[in-house]
C-alpha cells in the first residue's frame, strides 16, 4: 500500500503543473464579419487582450475596458478582441445570436473585434482558469494560448497599469 500511495503522489506532483497552467484552448470561431479564426493561433498580436464575457448583461463591464483603454481607436495601444463565450446549442442558436449582435454592432472594424465562441463553457473555464461566470475576465494571451495575465471585473486605472508591458510597439514612437 505505501508503494501505491507513493506512485500516486508522484503522478500528482508531476502532472500538477500541466493542470495548473491556464491556457486559451484551441477553438474555431467567427467574428461578426463572418471571418473564421482558429484561436489562439489567429490572435492579432504577440500579446492580445482577450475580453471574455459569458452573459449579455456583462457588455457594460466589457465597455469599461474598451473605453478606459480607448480600444475602439484603430491605433489602440493594444491588440485586442472581445470574446463572448456561449454554450453550444447548435446552428440555429448561433445564427440567432450572431445576427442579433450584427444588428447592434455597426462597422467592419467593430465587428472584426467580436469573435463569438460556441463551446462547452465549463471546459473553457477549466482550461483558462476562470472560476466562475459572475463577471468578465481580461486575459492577456499569446498565440500559443499561454495566459500571461488574468484580470477580472470592471476597468480601473490600477488594473490597467498591469497591462503596460503588453502595449504594442507603434511605428515612429
Amino acid at each position: 500500500m505505501p508503494l501505491l500511495r507513493s506512485v500516486l503522489l508522484t503522478l500528482l506532483v508531476v502532472a500538477a503543473p500541466v493542470w495548473a497552467q491556464p491556457r486559451l484552448p484551441t477553438l474555431q470561431a467567427q467574428d461578426l464579419n463572418e471571418k473564421t479564426y482558429t484561436l489562439p493561433t489567429d490572435l492579432p498580436g504577440p500579446h492580445t487582450l482577450v475580453l471574455v464575457a459569458f452573459k449579455r448583461e456583462q457588455q457594460a463591464l466589457v465597455d469599461t475596458w474598451i473605453n478606459g483603454l480607448q480600444l475602439k481607436n484603430p491605433n489602440s495601444a493594444y491588440h485586442w478582441i472581445e470574446l463572448p463565450v456561449l454554450e453550444n446549442y447548435g446552428g440555429w442558436f448561433q445564427w440567432f445570436v450572431d445576427n442579433g449582435m450584427r444588428r447592434g454592432i455597426q462597422g467592419q472594424y467593430n465587428r472584426e473585434k467580436v469573435i463569438t465562441v460556441y463551446t462547452n463553457k465549463e471546459t473553457f473555464r477549466q482550461s483558462t482558469g476562470i472560476a466562475n461566470e459572475d463577471t468578465i475576465h481580461l486575459l492577456v494571451t499569446t498565440p500559443k494560448g499561454e495566459i500571461v495575465t488574468h484580470l477580472q471585473g470592471a476597468y480601473s486605472a490600477d488594473k490597467a497599469q498591469v497591462l503596460t508591458p503588453f502595449k504594442r510597439v507603434m511605428p515612429g514612437k
